[in-house]
C-alpha cells in the first residue's frame, strides 16, 4: 500500500494534484488546513481520503472530519493530526505523548509547512511540509511505502 500525505493546501491544491499524477497511490491523509481542499483533492483523483481539521477550520462548517484520528493498517498504529493542539512550533513532546496515548508507530502532522522525519521514543514523527505554501522554502508532500517502511519527501 502506498500513502500520498498531504497537509496545508490553503485552498491551492494543483501543485499537489499534479504531483501525485503519475504515482501510484492507494489511499491520501490530508493534515488539514483547508478541510474543503481535501474534499476537492478526494473528487479529482478518486483516491480514498482520510483526514483530520487544522487550525483553519474553527468556523468551518464541516462537521464529519475530525481533530485527530487514531487508525490502524497493517498492524501499524498511526495517528493523524494537524498539530496546532500539540505545540509543534516549539518541539515534538506533546506529540509524542499524543503518540503514547493511541500506542502510535507513526504520528503524521502539518501545521508549520515545514518537512520533517523523525524517530522518537520508538514512533516515528512525519510532517510532509507543504505544496503550496512552504517555509523550509521546497514545495512538498510525502509518498509513504507501507509494505516497505520507507516514507520519502516529494519535491514540487
Amino acid at each position: 500500500m502506498k500513502i500520498a500525505i498531504v497537509s496545508d493546501t490553503h485552498g491551492q491544491i494543483c501543485e499537489f494534484l499534479r504531483g501525485i499524477e503519475n504515482l501510484e497511490v492507494d489511499l491520501i491523509f490530508y493534515l488539514g488546513d483547508v478541510a474543503k481542499d481535501a474534499i476537492e483533492i478526494e473528487k479529482h483523483t478518486k483516491i480514498p481520503m482520510e483526514s483530520v481539521l487544522g487550525n483553519n477550520e474553527y468556523f468551518s462548517n464541516i462537521k464529519n472530519i475530525p481533530w485527530v484520528q487514531h487508525l490502524v493498517i497493517d498492524d501499524l498504529d498511526i495517528v493523524l493530526t494537524h498539530g496546532h493542539k500539540y505545540g509543534v512550533y516549539y518541539g515534538l513532546k506533546e506529540l509524542i505523548q499524543l503518540g503514547k496515548e493511541h500506542n502510535a508507530d507513526y504520528v503524521f502532522y502539518g501545521h508549520t509547512h515545514r518537512f520533517l522525519l523523525e524517530e522518537k521514543e520508538g514512533m516515528i514523527f512525519c510532517n510532509p511540509g507543504s505544496p503550496s505554501f512552504p517555509r523550509d522554502g521546497q514545495k512538498s508532500f510525502v509518498l509513504w511505502d507501507v509494505k516497505k517502511n520507507k516514507i520519502n519527501r516529494i519535491l514540487l
